[in-house]
């Protein structure tokens, strides 16, 4: 689905959402991350540079495709002195359009991704136990950070985990079950 960057946002902060907005930068082999806490922006990151650094130049930058991970958190220290209404200020005057994966106006397209996350994260955790839930935000952070994008797919995301299960046979498990639900 083809959506403003703008409605992306505003749908983000005005539902209070936790989670990573993951952006496809044209030309660029990086992702512009913003991670928001409650719909607010705790973090940003556009290669090399993080924060708000990551504003400068940001309307030179075109975008092809984003994904947004609902429940994705990193651990980093310091917040940003920009809210996600302050954000929303900034994009008022660009249409930027992109092609949204996982993202719907409303709630489906975030249903279906976060129905699929907690499934692995169930599955995970049947192996690993309680640390499943850890490694999965950790996964899912390392997936988004590929340079071609919000991970190749679920399969991708499956592979960074399964090689967090020590046992071959809870490992095996894992991805048969995980296939299940990604398909």
């Amino acid at each position: 689905m083809k959506a403003t960057l703008l409605d992306i946002l505003k749908d983000i902060n005005n539902n209070k959402k936790d989670g990573l907005l993951s952006i496809i930068v044209k030309g660029s082999q990086y992702l512009l991350k913003i991670f928001f806490d409650h719909g607010e922006i705790y973090y940003m990151v556009y290669g090399d540079t993080k924060g708000a650094g990551c504003l400068t130049g940001l309307d030179r930058l075109e975008f092809s495709e984003c994904a947004f991970f609902p429940g994705v958190k990193l651990n980093v220290t310091g917040g940003m002195n920009l809210s996600g209404a302050e954000l929303i200020e900034r994009f008022k005057a660009e249409s930027k359009i992109v092609e949204c994966k996982d993202f719907q106006a409303g709630a489906a397209g975030i249903q279906n991704i976060t129905e699929v996350m907690s499934k692995l994260k169930l599955a995970l955790i049947r192996q690993i136990g309680p640390i499943g839930d850890i490694i999965l935000s950790d996964a899912v952070a390392k997936w988004t950070t590929a340079s071609h994008g919000a991970g190749q797919g679920l399969t991708d995301l499956v592979d960074i985990l399964k090689d967090r299960i020590p046992d071959a046979s809870s490992r095996e498990e894992f991805v048969r079950e995980s296939m299940k639900i990604i398909s």
